[in-house]
């Protein structure tokens, strides 16, 4: 069970989510996450643009864990730890975000980490590199939605032919609710620029979707073929169309499919609110 762990380890990492400004309802007043508390309390600080600039983990931190610069259009442009020398670069190309570069240091050369593959309708449909905890992960989507309906996680690199793929290791299957997602009024970039945070399952630098997750389900890849060791049930009490609170159900399932644990946690989101 030891990998299993492991994967139940992973899906503890972030899943923020979000929605362009233009999506909003028309007159809708516009909500930037002022914090959120689930497991941990984060608390979100803005410059004079509305840019997101820094993220502070409490009661742990002395000071912003994490501290943004962002580009004249607003999408963040690095992102570093605030007691690190180290921070990553966000490489844009034709308005879209295609890699992300690792620098050791100010005025040091980036290394490439994290490579962005998207389809004819501008939505990514591979992320490649070390960011990953592992080799690749594939989005697939239903019809014309932005929201991705499974990320497929692969323990190897890209077979040259596609009929040569592995299976893959790990296979995340999500349902959405119809609402707007409480990130959407900071994030103005392809993905979630942001690691350690706490908001729903999944993988940090996934691509942002405008909806909620309201389902989330864990497929392992066994010898004979996949069973669903967790699931992830959420529920939400909205305002304005946003969600201000929410039940998280965590369901934990044996190899035989029976039920190993269960538990829940209570999280909620607080805003800055402002005029279109």
């Amino acid at each position: 069970m030891k990998h299993y762990s492991f994967m139940l380890w992973l899906s503890l990492a972030i899943f923020l989510a979000a929605c362009n400004k233009n999506d909003c309802p028309p007159g809708q007043e516009l909500w930037q996450v002022s914090s959120s508390d689930r497991i941990s309390k984060y608390q979100y600080k803005y410059d004079h643009n509305r840019s997101l600039i820094q993220i502070t983990k409490l009661p742990w931190s002395f000071g912003p864990n994490w501290i943004l610069t962002n580009d004249q259009l607003k999408r963040p442009l690095t992102l570093r730890d605030s007691i690190q020398t180290f921070y990553d670069q966000f490489i844009y190309q034709g308005g879209r975000l295609i890699r992300i570069e690792g620098h050791t240091g100010p005025n040091t050369p980036g290394t490439p980490h994290t490579f962005f593959t998207y389809d004819n309708k501008g939505r990514i449909i591979k992320k490649q590199g070390s960011a990953n905890y592992y080799a690749y992960v594939k989005y697939e989507y239903e019809g014309n939605s932005r929201n991705f309906k499974r990320a497929l996680f692969y323990n190897n690199p890209p077979a040259a032919k596609a009929s040569q793929e592995p299976d893959a290791a790990l296979i995340l299957e999500y349902t959405y609710d119809n609402k707007i997602n409480p990130f959407s009024t900071f994030l103005y970039t392809d993905v979630i620029p942001f690691w350690d945070t706490e908001y729903m399952g999944g993988t940090f630098y996934d691509p942002i979707v405008p909806n909620n997750v309201v389902n989330q389900k864990f497929w392992g890849k066994v010898d004979t073929g996949y069973f669903k060791f967790s699931e992830y049930d959420y529920t939400y009490v909205y305002d304005h169309n946003y969600p201000v609170s929410h039940i998280l159900r965590q369901t934990a399932y044996n190899d035989d499919g029976t039920i190993a644990f269960q538990s829940t946690d209570p999280g909620a989101h607080t805003y800055d609110k402002f005029p279109r």
